[in-house]
C-alpha cells in the first residue's frame, strides 16, 4: 500500500476502521518516518487535528513503535488550550494518552518540566503523571528520584493551597481547582510507586483537607504502599495500563469506527433549502477519573468502574 492511500484512509473518520493501512505502517519503516514526519506537521494546526482522526491513530502507532521523536509532537498537542484539547482527544486525554507518552518518552524531564507548568491543562499534566508512573511499572525508570520531586511539588502546591485566598473570581477558583487536581494526581503516583515513607506526607495533606480521603482513603494508602512495587505494576498492566503494545487494539473499538457512527455521519444528501437550523449536540458531563465514582462506592472512578 502506497502512502497516499494509507494518508487518505487514516485521515477519514466514516469509512470504518483503516486495518489494513495501520497494518501498512506498522509493518514499513518508511511509511512510519512518513508517519512522523506528517504527525510533526499535523501537530501545529489544531483545525486540522480537529477535523480528521490521524493524530490521534499516529500517536498510538508511533507509540508502539517506540518512536521517541514523536514526544516533542505529543508534548505539542498536550499544550493546546483546554477546549481545543478536550474536543481533539476527549477521552484519550483520560485514557490511553499517558500511555503512548510513556511508550515514547526518553527523557522524564520533559513530562516534569510540562507538569510544572501551571498553563497547561489540567487532565494533560495529569496525563503526563500517569505517564512517569507507567514508565517506573515498566522497569525503564528510577521510582526513587520521581517521589522526591512528586514530593517537593506536591508540598509547594499543598503550600500554595493552604494559603489560598478567599477571593471568588473565577480565576482564583479555576487555579485552586487545578491545584487540588494536580495533588490528587501527585498522590496517586507516590501510591503507585512509592515506598511507606511517603505515608506522613499523605496524612498531613488529608489532615489540611488537601486529599479527599472519602474517595481513597489512608487505609487504602497504606494497603498499597504496603505492596510491592512489582505487584503494583502487576495489578496496572492487568488493566491494560502500560505501554501501547497493540496499536490497533486500542483503537479497533472507536466508536467513530463503527457502522453506526458511519451511516449517521456521513455526508448528507441535500433533499430541501428549507431545512431547520440545527440544534447544538449537548455533551454528557464527562466523569473525571479522579471524580467520585457514580456507582456510590466512595471510591474514585479510576479506582473503580473505569476502564
Amino acid at each position: 500500500m502506497e502512502w497516499e492511500e494509507i494518508w487518505q484512509q487514516l485521515s477519514l473518520n466514516n469509512q470504518g476502521y483503516p486495518e489494513a493501512a495501520i497494518q501498512a505502517v506498522l509493518a514499513t519503516p518508511a511509511h512510519q518516518e512518513r508517519m512522523l514526519i506528517e504527525f510533526e506537521r499535523v501537530a501545529e494546526e489544531p483545525d486540522e487535528m480537529a477535523a480528521s482522526p490521524f493524530v490521534l491513530q499516529a500517536m498510538h502507532v508511533l507509540a508502539q513503535c517506540r518512536e521517541k521523536r514523536a514526544l516533542q509532537p505529543m508534548l505539542r498537542v498536550a499544550a493546546l488550550p483546554s477546549e481545543n484539547l478536550d474536543f481533539i482527544l476527549g477521552d484519550i486525554l483520560t485514557e490511553s494518552f499517558a500511555a503512548c507518552l510513556a511508550s515514547v518518552c526518553g527523557d522524564e524531564r520533559f513530562l516534569q518540566g510540562f507538569v510544572e507548568n501551571p498553563q497547561h491543562d489540567q487532565w494533560a499534566r495529569n496525563a503526563m503523571l500517569d505517564a512517569l508512573t507507567i514508565r517506573i511499572h515498566e522497569g525503564d525508570l528510577d521510582p526513587a528520584p520521581i517521589c522526591v520531586w512528586a514530593i517537593k511539588l506536591a508540598e509547594s502546591i499543598a503550600a500554595r493551597l493552604q494559603q489560598a485566598s478567599t477571593e471568588e473570581s473565577d480565576n482564583w477558583t479555576q487555579q485552586i481547582l487545578a491545584n487540588e487536581l494536580l495533588l490528587e494526581g501527585l498522590a496517586d503516583l507516590l501510591v503507585d510507586t512509592g515506598s511507606p515513607e511517603v505515608l506522613p506526607h499523605l496524612q498531613r495533606w488529608g489532615d489540611a483537607d488537601l486529599l479527599d480521603i472519602n474517595q481513597a482513603g489512608m487505609d487504602f494508602y497504606q494497603k498499597q504502599l504496603g505492596r510491592s512495587l512489582a505487584e503494583r505494576a502487576d495489578e496496572r498492566r492487568q488493566c491494560d495500563r502500560g505501554y501501547i503494545r497493540d496499536a490497533a487494539a486500542k483503537l479497533r473499538g472507536w466508536a467513530c469506527f463503527s457502522e453506526a457512527w458511519a451511516r449517521e455521519y456521513q455526508p448528507a444528501r441535500i433533499v430541501s433549502q428549507a431545512l431547520p437550523p440545527m440544534q447544538p449536540i449537548v455533551k454528557p458531563p464527562k466523569i473525571g477519573r479522579n471524580d467520585p465514582c457514580p456507582c456510590g462506592s466512595g471510591k474514585k472512578y479510576k479506582k473503580c468502574c473505569a476502564p
